[in-house]
């Protein structure tokens, strides 16, 4: 071959000599097959043949791929700059068009419910945005005219606050002006967002026919070079197998059948032969076909110029709604944060209420376990006492017993005791009368027989009494006497007189 290359690696190939080289598809296909193949090859003459068309095929694949794979990085620098760029701008767009909506919003809540004359039209302000658009400009001067626009409208709002506002602020109506706008722009978001979506599906939907398409391109490739390789192998062994028969009929005597087969087995391969050769060619047909669809989709994906994609306005508008629901994203965030914020202070209120109230809870418990405590204290006491008492009570029911048989033995004494009594009473009284008589006492008579008995016991009292007073003024006596010191005689004297008073 004149398109060889020079000073080839063959250690790469890691393939015995006289053999083909196997590659990464090749080893996925049936095992018989190849080992067909490499029977059919096994001459030495073919071999430098065959390993020099595999080595061409594969360095052509290699500076494909190689060239595909600039082109995509180079494709891919490119997008990341481009998109960097308008990140920056929709960053500086995103920081000032917030400034501008919070101050309209500031001074339009102050003003009646009337559309106010300076509303922003924002999707032609994005329009002048991206027709301003230019690479060669720095992100300065870019910045520069938005500052300016925004200095406009806030001279222009400023002059509408210097207007006295006569009727007071209706938060009420704001706020469901503000809920409305907030669900239609929720609505528009999720709308934008499934057609955003719908897009990025169809993208990868092509993407992946691509990759199925290139993979189709890489199999019949492998298959045109299969093909081939059967082909020559097929001819360099219908040479040697005349050059056999040939050998055979000078050696062997019955030439004619061996030529008639080997006649036979000719018209069979040839026929093989051509039927191959219909099948190359049907095949190098459908790499063409499927090469010019490739070619097709990439002049659709890859060869649309980039001017003529950022003037379209399927791109405009898709900018346009990035960029507000970029603005739109921001201000929710800002809601977000600022509900966070809240959050995270009414969950400290809660927790130190929470605390007071496990504080209350425990302090409760503590005096409620303090107090069963004193209950348990006085219930043990009561329980003793109430034991102590049943002990008494048993005591005393006991005693009481006792207590009743005495008293009744007693009472029984007693009343034998005043029969008793009232008996030798009588024979007192008897006996008196008798005395009576025997000193022939009259009055002492007539008072037993006259007075009664509460008569005579008075009378005797008063005798009592006046017998005690006599005795008590002997006794003064006698104690005056026994202070003077007198004879032993004068003594014995006294008391004996004092013992006769007595007596």
């Amino acid at each position: 071959m004149d398109r060889k290359r020079p000073q080839t690696d063959d250690s790469s190939l890691k393939s015995p000599p006289g053999k083909i080289l196997k590659t990464e598809i090749d080893d996925s296909m049936d095992i018989s097959k190849n080992e067909d193949i490499n029977k059919l090859i096994t001459l030495d003459a073919p071999d430098d043949y065959l390993l020099a068309y595999q080595k061409e095929a594969i360095w052509r694949r290699m500076e494909s791929y190689k060239g595909e794979l600039a082109k995509t990085k180079e494709r891919v620098n490119k997008l990341q700059n481009r998109e960097q760029k308008h990140l920056d701008k929709f960053m500086i767009l995103g920081k000032y068009w917030i400034k501008i909506e919070e101050e309209i919003n500031f001074f339009l809540s102050k003003i009646d419910n009337k559309d106010s004359a300076l509303d922003i039209d924002k999707i032609e302000f994005l329009k002048k945005l991206y027709q301003s658009e230019d690479d060669e400009k720095k992100l300065d001067i870019f910045e520069k005219l938005f500052i300016n626009y925004f200095n406009k409208i806030k001279s222009s709002l400023d002059k509408i606050l210097e207007k006295k506002i006569e009727k007071p602020i209706n938060e009420k109506e704001l706020i469901n002006k503000i809920e409305k706008q907030n669900k239609i722009s929720s609505d528009n978001a999720i709308t934008y967002q499934a057609k955003f979506e719908k897009a990025n599906t169809k993208i990868s939907d092509l993407e992946e026919q691509i990759n199925d398409l290139k993979v189709q391109i890489t199999i019949l490739e492998n298959k045109l070079n299969k093909k081939k390789c059967l082909t020559t192998s097929a001819k360099y062994s219908t040479l040697n197998k005349d050059s056999a028969i040939g050998h055979s009929y000078s050696n062997d005597g019955k030439g004619d059948v061996n030529i008639v087969k080997l006649n036979e087995e000719l018209n069979v391969k040839s026929l093989l032969s051509e039927k191959r050769l219909e099948e190359i060619k049907n095949l190098e047909a459908e790499k063409l076909r499927l090469n010019n669809e490739i070619n097709e989709y990439k002049k659709q994906l890859i060869d649309i110029p980039e001017e003529q994609i950022i003037d379209s306005s399927l791109y405009k508008s898709l900018q346009i709604q990035c960029g507000y629901l970029k603005s739109e994203a921001d201000s929710c965030k800002a809601q977000l944060e600022k509900l966070t914020r809240e959050y995270e202070a009414l969950k400290a209120d809660r927790q130190a209420f929470m605390d007071q109230l496990e504080q209350e809870d425990h302090n409760r418990r503590k005096a409620l376990l303090s107090d069963i405590r004193k209950l348990e204290q006085e219930k043990t006491k009561l329980h003793s006492e109430k034991e102590s008492l049943q002990q008494a009570l048993e005591l005393r029911n006991s005693k009481d017993q006792t207590e009743i048989y005495q008293n009744h033995e007693i009472r029984v004494i007693a009343n034998t005791r005043k029969d008793r009594i009232i008996c030798l009473e009588k024979q007192i009284q008897r006996l008196r009368m008798k005395m009576a008589t025997d000193a022939g006492d009259k009055e002492l008579l007539e008072m037993h027989d006259d007075a009664t008995a509460e008569e005579i016991i008075d009378r005797l009292r008063k005798q009592i009494d006046q017998q005690k007073k006599e005795l008590e003024e002997k006794s003064l006596k006698l104690k005056s006497y026994e202070t003077i010191p007198k004879n032993e005689n004068e003594q014995h004297e006294v008391i004996k007189h004092f013992f006769n008073l007595k007596k």
